[in-house]
């Protein structure tokens, strides 16, 4: 009697092992070759088997495929931007070029990561902290229109160069260069490079077709622009200016 109860258990598992197997089997998705060994043509969608629902499918096949390329345009990335800058990076090369090549100065485009690092440190060190509106340096420099040139100075007993002076500009249409950020290395200061590097600007600006640099600056500031002959853009504050400077003098 046991061993009949045995057999019949034995028996009912493996009826139940057999039904989950074709169950299994038959969830699992197959495609069934024709006798020419090709695959058949996919069953159509579920819906209306009139002639106009034909006809609404096949329209709908030929817009879906008109969406075969898709165009992207980035800021700064082959338009007039890029080309703006492109023209600026290739005037600065020429005419870092009137620099003697054995001589203590360099100047160049901040393209690399290690360049773009020695100019915030002159503007950290300028305390260009905190800018128009809470924008930072590192805006200023990564901003699609700017362009950041740098000074290197050799002093002949040194063993490398330093980095003097930093200047970031973006150029408007028409014709205006925007002098955004320009400082010297703390040690090197009222020593010629700084406007050395307006002068070079200027030059620039010249070999683009711009005709003003605009700043904006501190008041701190004011008398160095003015002898590199800047001109206020307010009469009126600069008048303001002139009788605080003379006041305090007083």
């Amino acid at each position: 009697l046991a061993a009949l109860r045995a057999q019949a258990a034995l028996c009912a598992l493996m009826g139940l092992e057999d039904g989950r197997s074709a169950s299994a089997a038959a969830s699992r998705p197959h495609r069934s070759r024709n006798p020419s060994g090709e695959l058949p043509a996919p069953a159509a969608p579920a819906g209306p088997s009139s002639s106009n629902g034909g006809a609404a499918l096949a329209a709908g096949g030929a817009a879906s495929s008109s969406y075969e390329r898709i165009g992207l345009k980035f800021r700064g990335l082959n338009d007039d931007a890029h080309r703006c800058n492109a023209e600026a990076r290739e005037a600065i090369g020429v005419l870092a070029d009137m620099f003697d090549p054995l001589g203590p100065l360099e100047l160049r485009v901040a393209e690399s990561e290690a360049d773009e690092l020695e100019a915030l440190k002159l503007y950290r060190d300028m305390n260009h902290l905190s800018l128009a509106g809470g924008i930072t340096c590192e805006q200023v420099i990564r901003h699609v229109e700017s362009t950041t040139v740098v000074l290197y100075y050799k002093h002949p007993e040194a063993d490398a160069p330093i980095c003097v002076t930093a200047a970031t500009f973006s150029l408007r249409p028409p014709s205006t260069m925007m002098l955004r950020l320009l400082a010297t290395h703390p040690r090197m200061t009222r020593k010629g490079f700084a406007r050395l590097t307006v002068h070079f600007l200027k030059e620039l600006c010249r070999a683009l077709g711009k005709t003003q640099i605009l700043v904006y600056t501190y008041p701190s500031s004011a008398s160095f622009y003015k002898a590199q002959h800047f001109q206020h853009t307010n009469p009126h504050l600069q008048r303001a200016d002139a009788l605080a400077a003379a006041a305090a003098a007083a």
